[in-house]
């Protein structure tokens, strides 16, 4: 279990390096983690973009290449990593009738409009209970690891990355009390983003 003072992490493993653009608020509590690969290559070049991009967008922690963890935003705060979430009922096939019309219903009047299509669905989702629909900025905690994709879709993390994110993984469900099946690779939950994002991440 993980030594945590005021949402920062001490252990020797994890290097903190809290960038304060990603931190937006308080998050009172955390029903899943989120499992991101990064736009880019280069952990100089995302750090980069957590300092200077005005979104502050980013996530909790970030693997680099080698397999060093650094802590970029405290486990207390919100972080803009998630975006639109699909519909979870759906992937787990435990959709109401309620669920079923009002999907169906937003599927057929933005049949051309997939934004507007994406942005419904995300709206729906967000009035359900944390555990019946897949975890937001305002309760998950996001890991992103470094590696762009590569022809349109993410290829598998470095050995020493899978190893650490085994690791944080493991560590951070006990510190939480997350259970394992609320873990979601970002690809396979936000219908904006490479389906194979996130997807080989080890955990």
């Amino acid at each position: 279990m993980l030594i945590v003072n005021n949402g920062i992490i001490s252990n020797a493993r994890i290097d903190v390096a809290i960038y304060p653009r990603l931190e937006h608020g308080p998050m009172s509590d955390v029903s899943g983690i989120i499992l991101h690969q990064t736009s880019s290559d280069s952990i100089i070049t995302t750090m980069a973009g957590y300092t200077f991009k005005p979104a502050g967008n980013g996530a909790h922690f970030l693997i680099d290449p080698a397999g060093q963890i650094f802590q970029t935003a405290r486990i207390t705060q919100v972080c803009y990593h998630v975006g639109r979430i699909k519909a979870y009922c759906k992937q787990v096939h435990m959709c109401t009738q309620r669920d079923e019309e009002v999907l169906a219903g937003i599927e057929k009047a933005y049949a051309s409009d997939k934004d507007e299509r994406f942005k419904q669905i995300d709206a729906w989702e967000r009035k359900k209970p944390a555990g019946l629909r897949y975890p937001t900025n305002d309760d998950s905690i996001g890991i992103e690891v470094v590696g762009a994709p590569k022809n349109g879709a993410y290829v598998s993390p470095s050995n020493a990355q899978n190893a650490s994110s085994r690791w944080l993984v493991s560590e951070l469900l006990m510190t939480l009390k997350l259970d394992r099946k609320r873990i979601f690779a970002h690809g396979h939950m936000d219908p904006r983003k490479y389906p194979t994002e996130g997807g080989m991440i080890a955990y």
